[in-house]
């Protein structure tokens, strides 16, 4: 499976806050790290969910990450077939929630 990645800064987690995320077609999994400028990836990360199957919808919150002033989020998206060289038609939704309205 071929790789792609996408991130998401969180800044002041104090706040209330909700990331959902979801594929339709390819398993996902996320890292994170505490940090505005932190790279979380499969080796250097705080937090790790891993294999998370496609059309199964992930919700992060802010009670996940107390104490901590910004996280940094990844997606690594396993959404290409290296040995067919096919990729796959995928698309990740991402719905991002703070007090009780959309994030900047």
């Amino acid at each position: 499976m071929g790789l792609a990645y996408g991130y998401f800064v969180i800044e002041d987690v104090s706040d209330e806050w909700k990331l959902t995320i979801s594929t339709n077609s390819s398993d996902f999994n996320i890292y994170a790290s505490f940090g505005a400028h932190a790279n979380p990836n499969r080796l250097n990360h705080e937090m790790a969910f891993l294999n998370i199957p496609a059309n199964k919808e992930i919700e992060l919150t802010d009670k996940q990450f107390y104490g901590h002033q910004d996280v940094t989020v990844a997606f690594e998206i396993l959404g290409f077939d290296e040995p067919t060289h096919t990729a796959h038609n995928n698309k990740m939704t991402i719905n991002a929630q703070k007090d009780n309205g959309a994030m900047p």
